[in-house]
């Protein structure tokens, strides 16, 4: 076995042949390094994010995790793919007037013709285009 406090786990786990180098993803738009540093940056200017409530949402995709987030005016609908494939399903009542992206993981990860897709392991935060959601 490999003991999670020992070098051993690090070098299994991550190593160059399982993650990007740091020092390449410095410079990389679409790592996820990068891609972290858009998520943080929007948490911290969004009030949404940092004080909204979270209600449910409709959607009930197996592998999905979804919730609104909501501030006085602004809401925003976050989406999680914990799966290894691909999802595509529709949207449906209050959800398909989120179809603005404010932040995601994967380019290939959007909403089109009231259809979202969203790309294995990844995180979408949609909102109504015409909707400030940061503050």
């Amino acid at each position: 076995g490999c003991n999670l406090l020992t070098k051993d786990w690090h070098a299994k786990f991550s190593n160059d042949k399982n993650v990007t180098p740091l020092a390449l993803q410095l410079n990389d738009p679409a790592s996820i390094y990068s891609t972290y540093k858009r998520f943080i940056n929007y948490r911290n200017h969004s009030r949404v994010l940092q004080v909204g409530e979270i209600q449910k949402t409709e959607i009930t995709e197996k592998g999905i995790l979804s919730y609104y987030r909501t501030f006085n005016a602004a809401k925003i609908i976050v989406v999680h793919n914990l799966t290894s494939t691909k999802k595509s399903f529709s949207l449906k009542g209050e959800d398909a007037e989120m179809t603005f992206p404010v932040v995601q993981y994967e380019q290939d990860s959007k909403v089109t013709n009231g259809v979202l897709s969203i790309a294995p392991y990844s995180t979408l935060i949609l909102q109504k285009a015409a909707m400030p959601a940061g503050k």
